[in-house]
């Protein structure tokens, strides 16, 4: 039997993931479009995407470029996106005989957009999902192929959320190509009123505020833990928070939200509810570090110091 030909968009970890599973299974992939290397590093250094050095590794046809041409696109089945994060031009999605199947975590209509992962964390979720579309010409928008729901666990951050979301689509997509290119499935509209979208995350999206609820507050740690990390300015200084969790102290109501409080040797901040216990921290220019090793280093009463 031919061997069911792909080209494949995408360019980070998520991405390699799913194209590694697309290998495995012995699809013939056409060619491997990804963006072309960015500086990285305090030096600059130019550097390619994770899917291009997974094609540089296994010797697959790779192709760096955001402004594609049709000619450069090699003729195939089926078009696969999974974290591109480019808009492909109509020229582009029509060269597979079968139409472009987009990979996106969520399940769609909810959480269109760049930052599904996120945003279900950060929501307090705990369930999510992954969506096979067929791509057309608005952003998440095309008709499903196929879902697949899975379990948030309380533990979840958006590193271990998007390993079990591409671990899932993988194999999704897997069983799922060879029914759609033999005409076993047949693709459903979304329901578009009920789309949610998601937005581009900035540094800014890291910043605490501790007037929150204790739990929105771990949420939006867990959320932002691979970037832009969760952060606050303590005595003007940059001060992160790697790992915390929910404590059963509530708050005093003489302290204000965002003052650090140790406890049984524990350090804690205070959320508009409870105390939240600061597991791992990173101050300015240092290395992550356990919570309470940091307040041992002060050499100034903890009570006088206030994350803002």
């Amino acid at each position: 039997m031919k061997k069911i030909s792909i080209v494949f968009f995408g360019n980070s970890a998520f991405s390699v993931t799913i194209l590694n599973a697309l290998v495995q299974a012995n699809f013939d992939i056409r060619a491997v479009i990804t963006s072309p290397d960015e500086p990285k590093g305090r030096g600059g250094k130019p550097t390619p995407p994770p899917t291009a050095l997974y094609a540089k590794e296994h010797g697959l046809p790779l192709l760096q470029s955001t402004q594609l041409d049709k000619n450069a696109v090699p003729s195939c089945d089926l078009g696969v996106i999974a974290s591109y994060g480019h808009i492909i031009p109509d020229s582009i999605l029509s060269v597979p005989s079968h139409g472009t199947l987009n990979v996106h975590p969520s399940l769609l209509p909810h959480y269109r957009g760049p930052t599904p992962i996120q945003t279900a964390l950060a929501n307090g979720d705990t369930s999510t999902g992954t969506t096979i579309m067929l791509t057309d010409k608005e952003m998440d928008h095309g008709p499903i192929i196929a879902q697949e729901s899975i379990t948030i666990d309380s533990n979840d951050s958006a590193i271990t959320l998007e390993e079990k979301l591409a671990r899932t689509s993988a194999n999704l997509l897997v069983d799922t190509i060879p029914a759609w290119i033999e005409g076993r499935i047949q693709a459903r509209p979304q329901d578009h009123a009920n789309a949610t979208f998601t937005k581009m995350l900035t540094k800014e999206s890291g910043h605490i505020c501790w007037d929150m609820p204790a739990r929105d507050i771990i949420n939006s740690i867990r959320a932002y833990k691979a970037w832009p990390t969760s952060w606050n300015i303590l005595d003007k200084k940059n001060f992160k928070i790697i790992n915390a969790s929910i404590s059963d102290i509530p708050r005093a109501a003489s302290t204000v939200p965002g003052t650090l409080i140790t406890h049984d040797g524990k350090l804690y901040a205070a959320a508009n509810d409870f105390l939240v216990h600061l597991e791992t921290i990173q101050p300015s220019g240092g290395k992550p570090m356990a919570g309470k090793a940091f307040f041992a280093g002060l050499r100034v009463d903890i009570s006088t110091l206030k994350l803002l």
